[in-house]
């Protein structure tokens, strides 16, 4: 059995609410592997779960909105069985069958090559969800900037800027003063996709580390830890800024 509010966070690790839809489910030896990518291919990620007691199989999940409506019927424990094309979830009350795909209509998920990094920082669940806060409150903009900075002390530092680059346009700044430096930089002032930000903070605001690092060709990692669920993130900057 398996327990569905620990299946739905797994979920919405990928999902990333209805960002992505289509992915294969791989489980080897009671681990559970999704990998995913957004459609415009802006992000990569992967999530892990220890827990998902299924036979080993590959499952091709066409439609996860449809998969999270039909778990949501469900109570808090499930039994899930993969048989010829179907997933059989079952429960005290519903014998539910979910149709599985042909693994070939799974886009194949690209990969990030070694890459090495300018600097790294932990933000703690208070800093997440400020940070969700500053992009809720921002809601006609999906950009953040990344920019480089020095604290009072004159130690390098952090800023997520919310907003468009406009002159005159709403701002939120939201300061991160303890950084650890890789690899000396330059000053940069790099945008993200706030959106893609939080959906993935959201999903993951149940874990218990967030660790973060990036360089300055664009390219973020995130890396969550939870008790029994792990997901890395690779988040490119925008090519339109």
């Amino acid at each position: 059995m398996i327990n569905k509010i620990q299946l739905q966070s797994v979920i919405s690790k990928y999902y990333l609410s209805g960002l992505v839809e289509s992915v294969k489910w791989k489980v080897e030896n009671n681990t559970l592997s999704i990998d995913f990518m957004s459609p415009n291919r802006d992000m990569i990620g992967k999530v892990e779960f220890d827990k998902f007691t299924v036979k080993d199989c590959e499952l091709a999940i066409f439609d996860t909105s449809q998969f999270n409506r039909l778990l949501a019927i469900t109570t808090n424990e499930v039994l899930i069985e993969p048989t010829n094309n179907k997933l059989l979830i079952s429960d005290a009350h519903y014998n539910l069958h979910y149709s599985l795909a042909d693994p070939l209509l799974i886009e194949k998920v690209g990969s990030v090559s070694n890459q090495e990094y300018n600097l790294t920082f932990i933000l703690t669940q208070e800093q997440v969800g400020s940070i969700i806060k500053a992009i809720e409150a921002l809601n006609n903009s999906n950009t953040v900037c990344l920019k480089k900075t020095e604290t009072i002390a004159g130690d390098e530092a952090l800023e997520f800027v919310f907003g468009e680059n406009q002159e005159h346009s709403n701002k939120i700044v939201y300061p991160i003063d303890d950084i650890t430096i890789l690899k000396e930089t330059s000053e940069f002032n790099i945008p993200f996709n706030s959106e893609i930000f939080k959906n993935i903070f959201r999903a993951n605001r149940d874990c218990e580390g967030v660790e973060v690092r990036m360089n300055t060709d664009g390219l973020m990692k995130i890396n969550f830890q939870g008790e029994d669920v792990r997901s890395e993130y690779f988040v490119v900057r925008r090519q339109d800024y």
